[in-house]
């Protein structure tokens, strides 16, 4: 019989909150989403989450959420960078992104650091993947429900690929 291995993930901001907290800051999260009129599905997208662990925050439930999965919030219902850190530390409320606060220098910038960090994850996602791949001992892998884009051709979301190296090491190391 195998040992069940975990994919390796990003440690946890806090090591120790109470559930008020997490509570306070779901409802914070649900508050912000409905204002900005986004369904779960939708700002789970605009933060590329999935939409389980966008719920699971909104509803304290689940664990402490990482230091990526909140900046993933913060994107998601358009706060600030860092305002969701903030927020679940009790610090400070979140700051709203309003896009007309920004000057173009720093517009540009915001999409600069997004697209780079789109990049980093997907990378840091592809070799995940690799890694539970060889774990498996599978050689390829196929799935259904996957997403077109122009410049990559047909490719799974993010959550999709997390979902699937999670599977991965459900299954005994190949010999």
């Amino acid at each position: 019989m195998g040992v069940s291995h975990k994919p390796y993930r990003l440690p946890v901001l806090f090591l120790s909150m109470d559930v008020a907290q997490l509570k306070r800051f779901g409802e914070l999260v649900r508050a912000r989403r409905l204002k900005l009129g986004r369904t779960i599905a939708q700002a789970a997208a605009v933060g590329d989450m999935s939409e389980k662990t966008l719920g699971q925050l909104e509803r304290a439930e689940g664990h402490i959420p990482s230091l990526t999965t909140l900046g993933k919030v913060d994107v998601a219902v358009d706060w600030k960078p860092g305002s969701a850190v903030a927020a679940l530390h009790g610090n400070t409320p979140p700051k709203p992104l309003e896009e007309d606060e920004l000057n173009d220098e720093e517009k540009e910038r915001r999409i600069r650091e997004d697209m780079e960090r789109r990049v980093r994850e997907d990378v840091e996602r592809q070799v995940r993947f690799e890694l539970a791949l060889k774990h498996a001992g599978v050689a390829q892998a196929a799935a259904r429900n996957h997403i077109f884009d122009e410049e990559k051709g047909y490719k799974l979301s993010g959550a999709m690929v997390d979902a699937l190296i999670e599977l991965l090491y459900t299954l005994p190391p190949s010999s």
